[in-house]
C-alpha cells in the first residue's frame, strides 16, 4: 500500500514539474516574440519571414560564410546579419554583403534586441512571424538557401 502512495506521489510531482517547465518554455517564447516584434519595428521591417544570421569573425567558419555572403547575387531585405567583430570590419561587410537587408554590429546598443535573440554568436534563426527555427551550421544553411533562391549551384560548390 505504501509503495502505491510513493508511486502516485512521484507521478504527481513529475506531472507538476512538466507543467512548470512547459509554462516556463511558453513564457520564454512569448518574450522572444515580443523582442522580435520590437526589433523589427526599429528596422521598419514589414515582412513576417525574417532570417537572423549571427556571425562571429573569430569563428572557424567565418571565411566560408564570408565567401558565400560576398558572392550572393539575390537581394533579400528580410535577412538581418548581426556581426560580432571590430567596427571597421562590420562597416566593410555592410558594403560587400549586398544580399542582406541589414548588417548590424553586435556591440551597438541600438542592435541589442537582435543580439538578444541569438543564443550563439554564430547561428541562424529563421522566423516566420509565429515561431523560430534555429540552425547552428550557418554555412550549410546559407548554401542550401542560395541553392533554393538561385535554382542552381555554381560549379565546384557543395550543397
Amino acid at each position: 500500500m505504501s509503495i502505491l502512495w510513493v508511486l502516485s506521489g512521484t507521478v504527481m510531482m513529475m506531472t507538476l514539474l512538466c507543467l512548470l517547465l512547459y509554462q516556463a518554455k511558453c513564457s520564454i517564447k512569448k518574450m522572444e516574440r515580443r523582442i522580435f516584434q520590437e526589433a523589427k519595428q526599429e528596422l521598419a521591417l514589414n515582412q513576417n519571414n525574417v532570417i537572423i544570421i549571427g556571425v562571429d569573425y573569430a569563428h572557424s567558419s567565418f571565411k566560408k560564410i564570408d565567401a558565400i555572403m560576398s558572392k550572393s547575387s539575390s537581394q533579400s531585405s528580410n535577412i538581418v546579419v548581426v556581426m560580432h567583430g571590430p567596427d571597421f570590419l562590420v562597416r566593410m561587410k555592410q558594403k560587400i554583403w549586398k544580399g542582406c537587408g541589414h548588417v548590424l554590429p553586435a556591440s551597438n546598443e541600438a542592435t541589442s534586441k537582435w543580439t538578444a535573440l541569438l543564443r550563439e554568436k554564430t547561428e541562424v534563426i529563421a522566423w516566420n512571424g509565429v515561431r523560430s527555427v534555429r540552425y547552428t551550421e550557418v554555412e550549410m544553411y546559407l548554401e542550401t538557401q542560395l541553392y533554393k533562391q538561385d535554382g542552381k549551384v555554381q560549379e565546384g560548390e557543395a550543397v
